[in-house]
């Protein structure tokens, strides 16, 4: 049997068919979380840099 048959077979299953839901809920959300990273991080680096800076200057 093919892993493709065996997923077929899974899909029919209610068990199965809800574990695949979850799946790809899973998958959807970590594609959203590695986007958001990509196009955030960067920004959010010097966000956080120039507020360490404004506290320390504030401090001082």
């Amino acid at each position: 049997m093919s892993k493709f048959q065996r997923f077929v077979l899974l899909c029919n299953h209610e068990r199965g068919a809800a574990m695949v839901e979850y799946a790809l809920l899973l998958a959807l959300i970590a594609a959203v979380a590695i986007g958001a990273i990509g196009a955030f991080g960067s920004g959010l680096g010097t966000e956080y840099s120039d507020i360490g800076s404004t506290i320390t200057s504030a401090i001082e």
